[in-house]
């Protein structure tokens, strides 16, 4: 029985070895060796993820996930070989050690490289996109808390806007007032200019029950661009076709980085609600 699978692997390894071509192979094989005046190797560096959640930690994710797939292997046709075994190479190599893997035979090192190039280049991309979800929660929540902030700042004159308008509602509420003294009743309590100021303080101040802490969340667009210029190069966005919108406006975006003035004339606002647009936002 080990004399069976001993053949099987070798067998595996093979196959494995024959699919990359020469320039493939070479680059694999590099990935095993520690670069003149450097102290780790490729292979070391690009099985670790990321560790924080922030601009510079996923733009190195998304370094990562490039050099991967700079590898060039997610093309290689591997359809005769289990999908199991190749994840369990993929699982060795993450693991073991680099000079290991440099001292075994070029056919099981190629195999066993070569794994861990295809599968951890999808594993490459869902850790920046772990870590772009998770700034983007972070940024969110920052806003939320800015808003709320803001709201605590502002309350007390909010308050004291209800309160002057609490004392105009009371007269046109009060049905013993006429209707021909209602206005002079409301100004000997509450001037007209006072009046005026309490409704332009409360339209400022006030917020609608869904707001969503919109021009907090513009005022994170300094973090943002930090990082998200090189998701759009690196990163290639798929949807459903209800998603399909918001990958068009991707799409444009990617298209017009760079450019000092876009023709935004030309971009897609299907994924964009209704009111947002009549705002001109």
């Amino acid at each position: 029985m080990a004399q069976t699978r001993d053949r099987a692997a070798g067998r595996l390894w093979k196959a494995l070895a024959r699919a990359p071509g020469p320039e493939q192979r070479a680059r694999l094989e590099a990935l095993v060796i520690v670069p003149e005046g450097g102290r780790q190797t490729a292979l070391d560096r690009l099985r670790k993820g990321p560790t924080r959640v922030s601009g510079p930690a996923l733009v190195g994710a998304l370094d990562r996930f490039v050099e991967i797939r700079s590898l060039d292997v997610g093309r290689l046709d591997l359809r005769h070989v289990p999908a199991s075994r190749i994840d369990a190479l993929a699982r060795y190599a993450g693991s073991a050690w680099a000079a290991t893997i440099a001292r075994m035979p070029p056919d099981r090192r190629v195999a066993t490289l070569l794994a861990f190039a295809r599968v951890f280049e999808a594993t490459a991309l869902d850790d920046a996109l772990d870590v772009l979800d998770a700034l983007i929660t972070e940024l969110s929540l920052q806003a939320r808390r800015t808003g709320q902030q803001e709201r605590l700042r502002t309350i007390h004159d909010l308050d004291a806007a209800a309160l002057q308008l609490r004392e105009a509602c009371a007269v046109l509420l009060d049905d013993a007032c006429r209707d021909a003294k209602l206005r002079s009743t409301v100004f000997a309590r509450v001037s007209k200019q006072s009046l005026a100021e309490a409704v332009a303080l409360v339209g400022t101040l006030a917020r609608p029950p869904d707001e969503d802490n919109h021009a907090e969340q513009m005022e994170q667009y300094r973090r943002i661009r930090r990082f998200w210029p090189h998701v759009l190069r690196t990163v290639p966005f798929q949807a459903a076709p209800a998603g399909q919108p918001v990958v068009n406006a991707l799409n444009f975006l990617a298209d017009i980085e760079g450019e000092h003035q876009p023709d935004m004339s030309r971009a897609p606002l299907d994924h964009i609600p209704r009111g947002w647009r009549r705002e001109g936002v």
